[in-house]
């Protein structure tokens, strides 16, 4: 018997990157994914204001170049709140406030107020307790500058001091040439 091999073709296996419509597919693919996450991102970013003037260029304003308002523009956005409204407290003849913290705690009364007035310098509040009965107390303590306003510092009045029932508050201020009242109309129980 001969021996007869039939002869092999031998299969060569091709890598698939080198397959074109493998790599096209694989290319549409990242296209796709790409287009779509444009879409995306450009259909979550706020509108542009239909308002502002198509030829009007942004500008940095130079830090030392004065601004210049024109007062016959009346011009004005709406949608924003107007700041500042009122008048501004510092320019009042005398000082106010009001008290911010009125508890009773563990055998302690505390007081704190807030000015309305930001002093330059430190001033003086005196705290009165006073009763129907005609007993008062008086407490001082320091008036000084926070951020924009001016606060108090805390008053701690122990109770055994006071006598049980209906107390009136009342906060006398003086300041930067200025004095005031705060009055609390409520009053305490103790």
């Amino acid at each position: 018997m001969t021996n007869t091999k039939s002869p092999t073709k031998s299969t060569h296996r091709v890598p698939p990157y080198r397959r074109p419509i493998i790599v096209v597919v694989f290319l549409l693919i990242i296209v796709a994914i790409a287009a779509i996450t444009v879409f995306i991102i450009s259909s979550l970013q706020p509108a542009k204001d239909s308002t502002t003037v198509p030829d009007q260029e942004d500008t940095i304003r130079d830090p030392d170049q004065p601004v210049i308002i024109d007062p016959t523009d009346t011009d004005t956005d709406s949608d924003k709140p107007p700041q500042f409204e009122g008048e501004d407290p510092n320019d009042s003849q005398e000082l106010t406030g009001s008290i911010s913290v009125k508890d009773i705690s563990a055998g302690t009364l505390y007081i704190a107020a807030t000015i309305d007035q930001y002093l330059e310098n430190s001033g003086t509040c005196t705290l009165i307790i006073s009763n129907s009965t005609g007993e008062e107390y008086k407490f001082n303590g320091e008036a000084v500058a926070d951020i924009t306003t001016s606060v108090c510092s805390a008053f701690e009045v122990p109770l055994n001091d006071l006598s049980e029932g209906h107390w009136n508050l009342k906060i006398e201020l003086s300041g930067n040439g200025k004095t005031g009242i705060i009055t609390d109309n409520d009053g305490i129980d103790i």
